[in-house]
């Protein structure tokens, strides 16, 4: 059995986040699965109006019914950007167990390119959502030669939808259903989350 960890802006939470870590405990041997929140994420921006407070929140409010999982604080109460080789070395420290570190596909293929990328490999067992779009093959085959990279794939059915286009649909109150469940999407209109784009 290993820790996951399972990092991302989650801004907004949806359905694809939720089903991803449930298969990712289900089919890597996951023992308990940290869900780390970003604050200040590296490669991509985000709203303006982000509050990673409240982002916090609404992605413990999404998994509060998972035994097995916990939402970290840990890049949340950073001051510096999210770092995926600084979360690592935490909770490395922390457990001194297997850490399997799940990502989409998109965010796999870019990861030779993060900050100390021969330290994330070393640390964790990579694992990622396979996309059908998205060739991963030759980045598979790169890791493992250029950096012992031990990978994984998750297999699930895509949330053909991006966090853009939510975050659009939530600004034209649109019906959510589909995407968020009920109760985030309440969380999201009481707090007024998304309402106006850049």
């Amino acid at each position: 059995m290993a820790i996951g960890i399972y990092g991302g802006t989650f801004s907004p939470v949806h359905y694809g986040h939720i089903n991803a870590a449930r298969a990712f405990i289900n089919q890597c041997g996951i023992s308990h699965l940290y869900i780390v929140p970003a604050a200040i994420p590296p490669h991509k921006r985000i709203d303006y109006s982000d509050n990673p407070a409240v982002r916090y929140e609404m992605v413990k409010l999404a998994f509060e019914a998972d035994k097995n999982i916990t939402v970290s604080d840990f890049e949340i109460n950073s001051s510096e950007p999210s770092y995926t080789v600084n979360t690592l070395k935490y909770f490395k420290k922390l457990y001194n167990e297997e850490l399997i570190f799940l990502c989409g596909a998109d965010m796999f293929i870019t990861l030779d390119k993060w900050r100390n990328a021969e330290e994330i490999f070393r640390l964790a067992k990579i694992a990622y959502v396979d996309r059908n779009n998205i060739n991963t093959a030759e980045k598979e085959e790169f890791y493992t030669q250029n950096f012992n990279a031990d990978i994984v794939t998750v297999e699930m059915p895509v949330l053909d939808i991006s966090s853009t286009k939510l975050r659009e649909m939530i600004s034209k109150n649109d019906d959510m259903s589909e995407y968020i469940p009920r109760h985030i999407t309440e969380f999201i209109k009481s707090r007024g989350l998304y309402s106006k784009e850049l």
